[in-house]
């Protein structure tokens, strides 16, 4: 869970705006995929403007869609096993099928965490690189990221 030291051009509008495209993950709770479409036009609207909220955009950008991608990876997996435990009262489908289930457990409970703390840290100007985060869109040369 690295963070960048503080950013000392990010005004404070940016650093409200920052602070608000980590919460937007909690519109997921009002409209379920409103996170997916929300936080990229909310970081494609500002990412000319400021290399802060460039690089903290791409950074929450990345981050969702690790969790959605593994979380579309685990889910399956640990419904197809719990069935094919319970149908064939097998042990290791059983383990497989909990095993995944807490994997997909800890992914959400890492989900509604992280945003929180990557708005405290963007509260103090600072860009906070979610953890276990692929790169998907990677971070501009001579960005905020240094």
């Amino acid at each position: 869970m690295a963070s960048l030291p503080p950013s000392s051009a990010a005004s404070d509008a940016e650093i409200r705006y920052a602070v608000l495209m980590h919460l937007s993950f909690y519109s997921v709770v009002i409209l379920p995929l409103a996170t997916v479409f929300l936080v990229p036009g909310m970081w494609l609207a500002r990412r000319e403007r400021s290399p802060f909220l460039d690089a903290t955009g791409r950074n929450i950008v990345n981050f969702h869609a690790t969790v959605l991608l593994l979380l579309a990876m685990t889910a399956p997996w640990a419904l197809l096993l719990a069935r094919t435990a319970k149908a064939s009262h097998s042990r290791p489908e059983a383990l497989g099928a909990a095993v995944l289930a807490a994997t997909a457990a800890i992914l959400v409970l890492l989900a509604f965490l992280c945003p929180a703390l990557g708005a405290i840290r963007a509260n103090r100007g600072m860009i906070w690189r979610y953890p276990l985060t692929i790169p998907f869109i990677s971070q501009k040369t001579g960005s905020a990221q240094g």
